[in-house]
Order: structure tokens, then C-alpha cells, then sequence
């Protein structure tokens, strides 16, 4: 995957390399791709956690017999 940054992104990296915690551009690209990841987790679980805190709680038998039937073509 490629990816542009300007010249001011360069140099931010550039700078924060130089200051010894990454070892190279791809380090803090990580750092940053892992701190949106984290973000996006948090925010589905939060998600998770007020629907649960909502909704009516069902078994795990029924759950699967939903499931089950939701995806059974029709006339069987």
C-alpha cells in the first residue's frame, strides 16, 4: 500500500524518528494505524455494551435457533 503524505508530515516523522522512540517511518505509521484500531474497538464495544444494557437478554439456545431460522431459505 502506498501512502502520500506532504512535506510537513515528512518532517513531523522525520523529527519524531530522529527523537529515538521509532525506528523508522513505518513505526509511527504504525503507531497511528494501531491508535485508530484501538479507537474503533472502543467505540463497538461501547456500541456493544449500551445495546446490551437496552435490549432484553435472550439465551444462547435461542439466539442460535434466530439465527438458524433467519438464514433458512424460505419453504424449507
Amino acid at each position: 500500500m502506498n501512502v502520500h503524505l506532504t512535506r510537513q508530515q515528512e518532517h513531523l516523522i522525520q523529527r519524531k524518528v530522529k527523537t529515538g522512540k521509532y525506528q523508522s517511518p513505518e513505526d509511527e505509521y504504525e503507531q497511528i494505524t494501531d491508535a485508530e484500531w484501538r479507537e474503533d474497538i472502543r467505540q463497538k464495544i461501547d456500541k456493544a455494551i449500551f445495546a446490551s444494557e437496552n435490549h432484553p437478554l435472550i439465551d444462547g439456545e435461542t439466539f442460535v435457533t434466530e439465527i438458524i431460522h433467519r438464514f433458512q431459505p424460505m419453504g424449507d
